[in-house]
């Protein structure tokens, strides 16, 4: 799949633009707001970029003054590229060869958020559906600090993988592709 697909590709047409423009909607807060990626995803904290493939959405929020950014994927014939151009326009964005369902390079309460445009939906390729998206919201509640956010967008509903997320207390926000947050 990744072979010859080194070109951008963003799941569900969902830019860096359209995530920082849109407006959302959470469980704690049901009035829809502007700029909430900000507000959830904070600059300066440090946040995982799950399955990120060939999206631009590393280098968009690098490039928007998100310091602290990791991006993973398993591909390594996507990860040595994008490390590559990341380090030569000093983007600042880490690249890892890490499986998202088994993230043994991070310690426990690593990342302040991650963020997931279409991995859970991926994960429906590969193995049983729903012992994918277990093992990657349970990997990710690892790997989030106490409190830490998950924002998924993803043609996937909520409960198929927020259980995990919920017992050990971090938050999550779910953007469908109609742009609702529930």
């Amino acid at each position: 799949m990744y072979k010859s697909a080194l070109f951008p590709f963003e799941w569900a047409g969902l830019t860096f633009e359209d995530l920082v423009e849109y407006r959302y909607t959470t469980q704690e807060q049901p009035a829809a707001s502007r700029g909430a990626l900000e507000h959830d995803v904070p600059k300066d904290a440090p946040a995982l970029l799950l399955g990120t493939g060939t999206s631009l959405f590393p280098e968009a929020m690098a490039e928007a003054g998100w310091g602290d950014l990791t991006s993973i994927d398993f591909a390594a014939s996507v990860v040595g590229p994008r490390r590559e151009a990341a380090e030569e326009h000093l983007l600042g964005v880490r690249w890892l060869e890490t499986d998202a369902r088994r993230m043994d390079a991070f310690a426990s309460c690593t990342f302040a958020s991650a963020l997931d445009k279409g991995l859970l939906d991926g994960s429906y390729l590969g193995g049983p559906p729903q012992l994918a998206m277990e093992e990657v919201a349970s990997e990710t509640a690892r790997v989030l600090r106490p409190g830490g956010l998950l924002l998924t967008m993803s043609f996937s509903s909520p409960p198929f993988f927020l259980p995990p997320l919920q017992v050990t207390g971090s938050r999550s926000h779910h953007c469908a592709r109609s742009f609702t947050c529930v």
